[in-house]
């Protein structure tokens, strides 16, 4: 949207600094409509437009006018602004010491709402927390996410973002192949709680013993024997250098499969905003090539 002096027009929007810019201002013949998310809330009727130059002194009339309904605006805002939460860590949302979230799922998540006008909240919460957050509708969607799961999961899902392997870690004195179906009968397995991975060995039926959000204390119950597998994505990275040696020495990686990322909406979200996520696939899509 073209900058003139103070407000940014198109053929049908007038946006002015600092508060109408806030607004979606729809100016046209017949009628002028100030719509708060998408909410009319005043019309004057049999306004005609008849040239620019009145724009600007319209946009500080408005102004005046949200001024007014600040307090309301700032409130539906806040509702209708998307939370989206990650757990901050790996190259498609990592958080900066900044604040920032960097990565290719936030350069796609910010194309594909600046696309559909879609304001959006950035937070981090850990993988454990997403469930309960889920329940209790604190979040509208998280990133990334593994496309997996039945039908109802994966339909909530845009994608793709990108790719990802996830691998079984075991002890190299383990014997077994974690690709066997000795190892499915036999090992005792975990995974970050809250992740797909953890559904994963679930559904699986294998012998699931709960795990921990600390990578570091992972690696110490794979190589004091009390775990025989770790299904995860590359965690190397994240380990305190003295972990990180243990690990090269004592646990080996095996890959399990490579799956597609998305974007996963949760119901609450969806119930309330009724095809998002296929006009979200259709930005995500144009975003992406």
């Amino acid at each position: 949207m073209p900058m003139v002096n103070d407000c940014a027009t198109s053929d049908r929007i007038v946006c002015c600094s600092p508060v109408c810019r806030k607004l979606d201002v729809r100016l046209c013949s017949g009628q002028i409509g100030l719509l708060l998310n998408s909410e009319v809330l005043w019309n004057v009727e049999k306004f005609e437009l008849r040239k620019f130059v009145h724009i600007r002194g319209w946009c500080q009339a408005l102004s005046l006018v949200a001024l007014v309904m600040v307090g309301f605006q700032t409130a539906t805002a806040e509702l209708e602004s998307i939370r989206v939460f990650t757990h901050g860590e790996g190259p498609f949302a990592a958080q900066l010491e900044d604040g920032r979230y960097v990565g290719q799922g936030m350069d796609l998540l910010s194309c594909s709402m600046q696309a559909l006008q879609r304001p959006f909240i950035m937070d981090r919460a850990t993988m454990a927390r997403k469930p309960r957050m889920t329940q209790g509708e604190m979040m509208d969607a998280w990133l990334p996410s593994l496309v997996y799961g039945p039908v109802s999961r994966v339909s909530r899902i845009a994608y793709p973002i990108g790719t990802m392997s996830l691998y079984w870690y075991v002890p190299k004195t383990y014997e077994i192949d974690p690709k066997s179906d000795d190892f499915k009968k036999s090992a005792r397995v975990s995974a970050f709680p809250g992740s797909t991975t953890e559904n994963i060995i679930n559904s699986l039926g294998f012998q699931v013993h709960k795990g921990t959000d600390d990578e570091n204390i992972m690696v110490l119950r794979l190589v004091e024997g009390q775990l025989d597998g770790f299904l995860a994505t590359s965690f190397e990275s994240l380990l305190k250098p003295r972990m990180k040696a243990l690990l090269d020495a004592r646990i080996r990686r095996t890959l399990y499969g490579k799956f597609e990322l998305g974007i996963e909406f949760t119901e609450s979200f969806i119930r309330k905003n009724p095809g998002f996520v296929a006009r979200f696939q259709v930005a995500l899509k144009n975003c992406a090539d």
